[in-house]
């Protein structure tokens, strides 16, 4: 794959998996054994890591939103810095419930292969607890 129809296929799962909460769009973006460094729960890996991941988010806080704010991508790798925005409603991920927005600047390097996400390197600024 090419290295725009890369950035194409992690920019569809941010907006349509993450942002709208679409978990079935994720089937075709990310592939089933899916590894996450480090994986963001205890919970299962790969494809079904991300959809628990993502449903327990949207979850938590039902306005979280990503904003990207650069997206470069060559060969199978693309890195995305962003931030996400939303009002926690319960804890979720060492985050206190809040009645404030809280924003989480991130920055991720995804590898895609055979048209799919393979593997994910996050580092996220989180708020202090």
């Amino acid at each position: 794959m090419s290295p725009g129809t890369n950035k194409a296929i992690v920019r569809r799962f941010i907006e349509e998996v993450l942002n709208d909460g679409n978990l079935e769009v994720s089937n075709d973006l990310v592939a089933e054994d899916f590894i996450a460094h480090p994986s963001p729960t205890a919970g299962p890996a790969g494809l079904a890591g991300v959809k628990e991941f993502a449903a327990a988010q949207r979850a938590a806080a039902p306005d979280w939103h990503i904003t990207i704010q650069d997206i470069f991508a060559e060969g199978d790798k693309v890195v995305v810095r962003a931030f996400g925005r939303g009002t926690p409603r319960r804890a979720y991920f060492g985050i206190a419930p809040s009645k404030e927005p809280i924003t989480i600047p991130w920055i991720a390097m995804y590898r895609v292969a055979g048209g799919k996400i393979a593997e994910r390197w996050t580092y996220a600024q989180m708020p202090e607890r």
